[in-house]
């Protein structure tokens, strides 16, 4: 519940940055879909957003930039 509650709030308001860490976890198949169009939005709205994701398909879709990280090390940006 609190996970909903700060992404509740994130929407609520237009931030300039969104910092979102495995924001997908625990959401049933209609969550994320929904949860995938707000993230487009407030892309689409200006917000900067990074994404900590270990899901890389759906990180890769939802992102314009990327850093991958192995053991704390970059291997691909």
């Amino acid at each position: 519940m609190r996970r909903r509650l700060a992404l509740a709030r994130l929407f609520l308001k237009q931030p300039a940055v969104a910092l979102l860490d495995e924001p997908f976890v625990e959401l049933d198949p209609a969550g994320v879909s929904e949860l995938e169009a707000r993230i487009r939005e407030l892309h689409a709205a200006g917000t900067t957003l990074v994404l900590a994701t270990h899901h890389i398909e759906q990180g890769l879709e939802l992102c314009t930039d990327r850093l991958h990280l192995e053991q704390g090390r970059s291997i691909a940006a």
